[in-house]
């Protein structure tokens, strides 16, 4: 039972990693924000990744993939996922960010290495309609795109995602998860550094307050280093189908709990009808083929 607590605390991290984020939304950009983030990850792993020496083992034909790794996470998702923060709740960014595997499973179909089944096809639906009551808030024929800013950047998101997916299969096949990790953050401060003016980072850097340093450290070492681990670890005592369905259909749960006691964020009705539906999207796709829990 080992991997159910593992998935479960990847969830809690996540949960905790959304809250904090829309906690500094005010104070700075999206590009400020993921070059901090991803400069303390480089720092906490610098130790790690000389001691262990695989830089040695790079190859070159794999070199243009973790850029690609940078260039999806660190520029582009964070991107869209922090702004999303500044214009919606964050329990709907985190209801749009548990559809992820879906939409995993959509890009590895129109890429033609699986074939959708009818279960999955349904899945897909399910999350579909989940995904339009929690962005339209169930004003789906007077819906403006104009007013639902936020979700539709959270949207961009997991696609995001599910591109990063994509290229970090073909990487994580020949190196370690710390070396990737490490030369994730790398590549996307590579990328993100252009965003940022440098007297307006030092300038942040000088004026962070103590708690919001205390959210970078939580999120860049819990958020960006601890649930990898935690999250691989799972995978090593159980298939990706159980514990995927653990944490993503867990995670909206405890982003709720949490935004309402920091944020005092309040849960529609059309939220948790979305969440219901996509609760049971996540359920059929993620299905072991060895049966569930206590088969």
């Amino acid at each position: 039972m080992l991997y159910i607590f593992a998935a479960l605390l990847c969830a809690l991290i996540g949960a905790g990693v959304t809250v904090a984020s829309k906690l500094l939304t005010p104070s700075m950009s999206a590009a400020a924000f993921a070059c901090i983030r991803y400069s303390l990850v480089t720092v906490a792993l610098i130790p790690f990744f000389i001691a262990q020496k695989e830089y040695l083992n790079v190859k070159a034909r794999d070199i243009p993939g973790m850029f690609m790794l940078g260039l999806f996470l660190v520029l582009i998702y964070t991107s869209f996922f922090f702004t999303a923060l500044s214009y919606t709740t964050a329990i709907s960014v985190s209801l749009i960010s548990a559809t992820s595997p879906l939409w995993i499973l959509v890009l590895a179909a129109l890429l033609g290495q699986i074939v959708l089944t009818r279960l999955q096809l349904t899945a897909i639906t399910l999350c579909f309609a989940g995904s339009t009551l929690v962005v339209t808030q169930g004003k789906i024929l007077s819906y403006q795109s104009s007013t639902h800013t936020g979700e539709l950047l959270a949207f961009g998101a997991v696609l995001c995602q599910a591109l990063y997916s994509q290229a970090l299969r073909k990487v994580s096949m020949n190196y370690s998860t710390l070396f990737v990790t490490f030369a994730t953050a790398v590549s996307g401060i590579l990328f993100v550094v252009p965003y940022v003016a440098p007297r307006e980072l030092v300038s942040l850097v000088g004026h962070l307050t103590l708690l919001q340093w205390g959210l970078f450290i939580g999120i860049s070492l819990l958020g960006s280093i601890a649930s990898i681990f935690l999250y691989a670890s799972a995978l090593k005592h159980e298939g990706v189908s159980r514990v995927n369905l653990i944490t993503f259909s867990s995670l909206p749960l405890f982003t709720a709990v949490l935004a309402q006691q920091v944020l005092g964020e309040v849960t529609s009705i059309w939220q948790v009808s979305g969440a219901m539906l996509i609760a049971c999207s996540i359920l059929l796709v993620c299905k072991p083929k060895d049966g569930w829990f206590f088969d």
